[in-house]
């Protein structure tokens, strides 16, 4: 950035040096010529005031000048008086000025002479009797402009170029050095410049993001070597009880049972961290259809039907058909994970009610539970990975820890809102509002 700055301070003012020295040339050559014009139609002038005296010709040859040249013409372009001796006499009906002088009364043209290397300007003007009386002087042109000019230009682009790398090096010096220092503290950036703010922001901003996905990339991590290994050390751990022959004939069968239920839980886990993964990485392009939320209810409730049992905990289904466009899969598991979570953190005796319908013209599904609850300052937390409420009660339970979080992006993938109502020790609700069914489609 400095580099590319400096370069571009030096390079601009070398073009405001080209573009004045062109202008200046431009209204310099623009002066002259005004100037040239003036003097040789006031020099006409008079001299056409003695132009009806019969010794007009003798007076111009001995008034003659040698930085001004007099023609006098006739009508027919014939040359009557020329003041200078070597100058081409021929015929001047064809000369620019001539014909204006002729149709006009006056007329003002320039020429570039080869010989002198300068501007020609040539004044005619008809005299009352119909001749053409000539007035003509060198000034300097673009060519002579050009050669004076250039020592001048080069003179000037050296003092130009050493003052544009002085100035260059000192603003590029305090405009890049304070931006150089905001990548140096992006938790507290001292923004100099007022125009940086939202784009130092927008970095902040992607700043905290990525440290806050790194965080959860970590704490992922850790949480899933964790949790496999807990059920692999059970295995492991009773594996190694029978094949030593430490545990006796009448355990074989218990400890059996310990490993399979280890391997479930583990299988269960693993499921849910492939299904996260799946999820993570889905991009919509799962096919849609119209799917009942009511429908998919009463399938949960048929699958968890033992679960309920177990727990000692009824649950119940109220309200009626409400469609949603999206994964029947996706929003099978949603609807399956949410009564799973209300029957495993349930007490004996509790309930578990299941409400379907539209509210607002929007499909809904509840799901209200009078279990543990959740104290309010972890209600906020409850949707993360592997995050628990009651680690004690979930690892008694055979509960993952990634079923709200499944909820949670399985709704996201359907544009749907997600409340949560709870108060510890009397129960939880959680409400998926979907969209209507023109913004669905």
């Amino acid at each position: 950035m400095k580099k590319q700055m400096f370069a571009r301070l030096v390079l601009f003012a070398l073009v405001i040096e080209i573009v004045t020295v062109t202008l200046c040339g431009f209204i310099y050559l623009r002066t002259i010529r005004d100037s040239v014009h003036r003097d040789l139609m006031q020099s006409a002038g008079l001299i056409a005031m003695f132009s009806s005296e019969s010794d007009f010709i003798e007076r111009l040859r001995d008034n003659a000048q040698d930085d001004i040249r007099v023609t006098l013409i006739d009508p027919g372009g014939d040359v009557l008086f020329e003041s200078m001796a070597d100058s081409n006499n021929d015929n001047h009906i064809e000369r620019p000025e001539v014909q204006l002088a002729l149709k006009n009364g006056s007329g003002y043209t320039v020429r570039f002479s080869n010989d002198t290397g300068s501007d020609m300007h040539y004044y005619a003007l008809r005299l009352e009797d119909g001749r053409i009386l000539r007035i003509s002087a060198l000034a300097s042109g673009l060519y002579s402009f050009i050669d004076d000019a250039v020592p001048l230009m080069i003179a000037l682009s050296i003092i130009v170029v050493i003052f544009a790398l002085v100035i260059a090096r000192l603003l590029t010096a305090k405009i890049v050095v304070p931006i150089e220092k905001i990548g140096e503290s992006l938790d507290n950036p001292d923004v100099p410049y007022p125009e940086l703010r939202p784009f130092v922001e927008h970095i902040k901003n992607d700043h905290d993001e990525k440290q806050r996905m790194e965080q959860l990339r970590r704490d992922f991590t850790a949480n899933v070597s964790h949790e496999l290994k807990t059920p692999l050390t059970g295995i492991s751990g009773y594996a190694e009880m029978i094949e030593t022959g430490m545990a006796k004939p009448e355990d074989v069968k218990r400890f059996a049972g310990r490993i399979r239920a280890e391997s479930a839980r583990l299988l269960s886990l693993i499921g849910d961290i492939i299904n996260l993964s799946e999820l993570d990485t889905l991009e919509r392009e799962e096919a849609k259809e119209n799917v009942d939320m009511l429908e998919l209810a009463k399938d949960s409730i048929e699958q968890l039907r033992e679960s309920a049992a177990s727990y000692e905990v009824t649950v119940k289904l109220a309200g009626e058909s409400s469609f949603v466009v999206g994964s029947r899969k996706r929003l099978d598991e949603l609807c399956y994970n949410l009564i799973d979570n209300a029957i495993r953190y349930n007490v004996p005796g509790g309930n578990v009610m299941i409400s379907v319908g539209n509210r607002d013209g929007r499909p809904t599904l509840t799901v209200s539970d009078t279990g543990i609850g959740i104290p309010r300052d972890q209600q906020d937390r409850v949707f993360e990975r592997f995050y628990r409420v009651d680690k004690g009660r979930s690892k008694k339970t055979g509960g993952t820890g990634l079923g709200l979080a499944i909820v949670k992006h399985i709704a996201m993938l359907h544009d749907a809102e997600i409340e949560l109502k709870s108060e510890e020790h009397v129960g939880t609700t959680i409400t998926v509002k979907f969209q209507n069914e023109s913004e669905q489609r």
